[in-house]
């Protein structure tokens, strides 16, 4: 399995790895990966154990899922240690194309991460997708469309980025910190179409609240004015696809 974007945890790939998987490869451009909050996570996971085994018992149980589990727990960890015991490769200040053979992939996945990568790369990472994966290999993916600003500030709207042109939002979001590509629904369904990606399954979220003052009249950018207000409104989308 390939994980696009790590972070600063590794929270999936462990939890990918007590459901069975054999290898996760985990790459990102930035090292954030920070081994206090890796192991802070398997120190909760030991404090809350009855918790993680609710949290997993409609996907696996079983002795194998029990072994893994203790194995971790039990680990007096270190970040190596924990990424030697879970199988996972991590990948940091790498570019999007990967030291990975032909067709060997069964699944690639991202969690928030492709609002924050510009367009031409976000295409470069599925060409490459599209080498690595197995043939019968999918994609899943979620990603974040409202703008960041409004997680922290209750005083703006998920769509409140769109009133602003390109030079502006730059100003203020125009850093690897902040960045977000601002693509809406479309502009993703666009792109993974023209890439040969075959959505079986699709999901988005529309935010009522940034509907509802869209079509009251809130002030769009000329980039945005003349998109579906149902499109503008979709504050997240998940989708699992597989190359044609």
């Amino acid at each position: 399995m390939l994980e696009i974007g790590t972070g600063r945890t590794i929270n999936v790939p462990i939890g990918l790895w007590l459901c069975g998987a054999s290898k996760i490869i985990t790459v990102d451009i930035n090292p954030y990966l920070k081994e206090e909050l890796v192991l802070k996570s398997i120190e909760w996971m030991k404090n809350n154990e009855t918790i993680v085994r609710k949290l997993f018992y409609k996907i696996i149980n079983g002795d194998t899922f029990n072994n893994k589990l203790q194995e971790l727990i039990s680990l007096k960890a270190d970040l190596i240690k924990v990424l030697k015991l879970c199988d996972i490769d991590y990948l940091a200040s790498c570019n999007y194309f990967l030291n990975i053979k032909d067709k060997t992939i069964d699944c690639q996945f991202s969690i928030n991460v492709f609002e924050h990568i510009p367009l031409m790369d976000i295409k470069s990472i599925f060409i490459e997708t599209k080498r690595i994966m197995a043939n019968d290999g999918f994609i899943v993916h979620i990603v974040d469309l409202s703008d960041h600003f409004s997680h922290s500030d209750t005083s703006i709207t998920s769509i409140n980025f769109l009133q602003f042109s390109e030079k502006e939002w730059n100003r203020w979001a125009g850093n690897k910190f902040m960045y977000h590509n601002r693509l809406r629904a479309s502009e993703f369904y666009k792109l993974f179409n023209d890439i040969g990606l075959h959505i079986v399954r699709k999901e988005d979220f529309v935010d009522q609240k940034a509907h509802k003052i869209i079509h009251e009249g809130f002030p769009l950018d000329v980039r945005f004015a003349g998109l579906p207000l149902d499109d503008l409104a979709i504050s997240r989308l998940s989708i699992v696809g597989k190359f044609q």
